[in-house]
């Protein structure tokens, strides 16, 4: 459980502020030792700015009503459960919104609330509507980095080795060097 609890304050960290200079493990309360007692043997070799973000989220962690708890461990559990892909993807997308500015940070609020208020139904055919967009752009992606790659030509396209050879032993056959157009 100590575990989850600190998993779950460090993934806090991200978009907690700093308000307080972080103790050393002797000058931790009991209470907090007992929490974090996974972290006791390296605690004094942390960064200040990682314990204190550490403390940071421990506190709201502590300040969640049971609701909000069970809620925050589903959602660790899901992204415990996401891809590395995933997971780099989802910082991404975290990092964007921390550099948007704040009418845009407000707006996407917004519809994330409006999200939130329509039907089940609708919010399924939203999120499939983003998956199918979302695994056409990946598609056009890839497909723009195949054709770049060989004069445009896709991969089944591709010229293979022996296809080479295959063409210079024709060439020195025909007596001219590979100058004769077939």
């Amino acid at each position: 459980m100590n575990q989850l609890i600190i998993a779950i304050a460090a993934l806090m960290l991200m978009v907690s502020g700093s308000a307080f200079a972080a103790p050393l493990w002797n000058e931790l309360s009991d209470a907090q030792q007992q929490k974090l007692q996974p972290l006791s043997n390296s605690w004094d070799d942390m960064s200040e700015t990682r314990r204190e973000n550490i403390l940071t989220g421990l506190n709201r962690w502590e300040s969640l009503d049971n609701n909000a708890k069970q809620r925050t461990k589903q959602q660790f559990e899901r992204y415990q459960s996401l891809s590395n892909e995933d997971r780099e993807e989802l910082r991404q997308q975290f990092n964007r919104f921390q550099n948007m500015d704040e009418d845009r940070k407000t707006k996407l609020r917004d519809l994330y609330k409006e999200f939130k208020n329509k039907s089940e139904d609708e919010r399924a055919s939203l999120k499939k509507q983003y998956d199918e967009n979302r695994n056409s752009n990946n598609r056009n992606r890839n497909n723009s980095s195949d054709t770049n790659d060989n004069s445009g030509r896709s991969p089944s396209q591709q010229p293979s080795k022996g296809d080479n050879d295959n063409n210079s032993k024709q060439n020195e056959q025909s007596g001219d060097g590979g100058k004769s157009k077939k």
